[in-house]
């Protein structure tokens, strides 16, 4: 976890290191299936509700391992993975103006058949297009003591 989260946090944004990891292919039926379950509460929370599904399992996860369980470092190992998870959401933040990653489906931002991005979506509607790059790199930097508290050893 050390080695591979200091790969992580140290790699720019454009190498989409973490998007490109094996991680991102377990974090992605959480992503899709969160735009399922939040479908119900508006096309707002539809396009949102991707991101909060990828968020809210390793947060479950950690919940469940600390509160239920006691099991401190499986939680620690959660708390790894929401911030692999941050990391995993910049790229696609960053790039909802350009919508130049392929989606799924073989899309691309700029050309997908429902017209949008869900992060060009989200950012247009709230009128926060133009700061995009800012929250690109937010949730990078949020998870660099995250990573850092989650990949110390347990004292005792």
């Amino acid at each position: 976890m050390i080695v591979w989260g200091g790969t992580l946090i140290f790699s720019s944004i454009a190498s989409n290191a973490a998007g490109d990891s094996l991680l991102h292919l377990v974090n992605l039926p959480f992503r899709e299936a969160g735009h399922v379950f939040f479908r119900p509460f508006g096309q707002f929370m539809t396009s949102l509700g991707g991101s909060m599904g990828q968020l809210l399992m390793p947060l479950i996860c950690l919940l469940t391992l600390l509160l239920k369980t006691r099991d401190p470092f499986g939680a620690a190992v959660c708390g790894w993975w929401f911030g692999e998870n941050l990391l995993d959401m910049a790229p696609y933040i960053g790039d909802a103006r350009a919508g130049q990653l392929p989606l799924i489906g073989g899309n691309f931002g700029h050309s997908s058949p429902y017209g949008f991005h869900d992060w060009e979506y989200l950012l247009d509607r709230k009128l926060l297009k133009q700061r995009m790059l800012s929250f690109s790199i937010r949730p990078r930097m949020a998870t660099r003591p995250l990573r850092c508290t989650c990949s110390r050893r347990p004292s005792g």
